[in-house]
């Protein structure tokens, strides 16, 4: 992933992946203003189609199985399996409900992966990605499994790009995006397979599920200084949730017909 191995003292503010965003120019947000620190060559996540894959969401990577590249290199890993153990992250028992920025497991919000197909990361523009799934009582826990359409086609060069996006609900916390970056493919390819459409950005839908966004769907670009694509104001968040078109695991509706 995009800034793995940057820690609090990188940069001149603290832009650790787990840092949220709020208000930020393009290039500060895009990628988590993380493109100048790449994955490692070879480093690419797997998405089997059709299948689910798990990924680790923590608050530090002393808390996931990378934990021997963490700042201090210590294990911290709690057996409650929390991203963000409490109180006050300081890794005691339970969940830091604070540091997730949510009232409990049914207010988080939901997590979302979007795909982009190109191996050039300077070619993408935030239209360009589409969401193939989502985890709608995410971030909860650090093991957080994404299931994947049976439809999804393979990359067209070496590998595509991938992010994991989050926008958390109104009910904790102020208004903050997370978007990280990494390279990604997908395995098990069906003999069906079908191309990705050009997705749209999502419209908030509560009473009248015709009125979303039908088709492929961007990302929530949210409360960014420049390049949002979500006009919702400052209580009212956008989240991967059916009241957007989201509904929880692989979206079926997202390839040309």
């Amino acid at each position: 992933m995009f800034g793995f191995n940057v820690t609090a003292q990188t940069f001149p503010y603290d832009n650790r992946p787990m840092t949220p965003m709020t208000n930020y120019s393009f290039q500060k947000w895009w990628f988590h203003g993380l493109l100048d620190y790449p994955p490692n060559d070879g480093d690419v996540f797997e998405f089997p189609a059709g299948g689910s894959a798990i990924m680790e969401i923590a608050c530090n990577k002393g808390l996931t199985s990378y934990w021997a590249s963490s700042e201090g290199s210590t294990d911290v890993r709690q057996a409650d399996g929390y991203p963000c153990p409490g109180p006050g992250e300081g890794y005691g028992p339970g969940q830091n409900q604070s540091s997730i920025h949510t009232t409990s497991y049914s207010d988080v919000g939901g997590t979302a992966i979007a795909i982009v197909d190109t191996d050039d990361i300077n070619s993408i523009q935030p239209e360009d990605f589409v969401v193939s799934t989502v985890n709608g009582t995410s971030p909860w826990t650090t093991l957080t499994e994404y299931e994947v359409p049976a439809d999804m086609p393979a990359c067209t060069g070496k590998y595509c790009y991938c992010a994991w996006f989050w926008v958390h609900n109104a009910d904790s916390g102020s208004e903050q995006n997370y978007m990280t970056g990494f390279r990604c493919k997908i395995t098990n390819i069906s003999v069906m397979a079908k191309a990705l459409a050009k997705p749209e950005a999502p419209r908030f839908c509560p009473n009248d599920p015709k009125n979303c966004t039908q088709g492929a769907q961007n990302p929530f670009y949210w409360f960014q200084a420049e390049r949002n694509n979500m006009p919702e104001g400052e209580y009212d968040p956008p989240i991967y949730q059916p009241k957007y078109g989201f509904y929880n695991g692989a979206q079926q509706n997202i390839f040309v017909n």
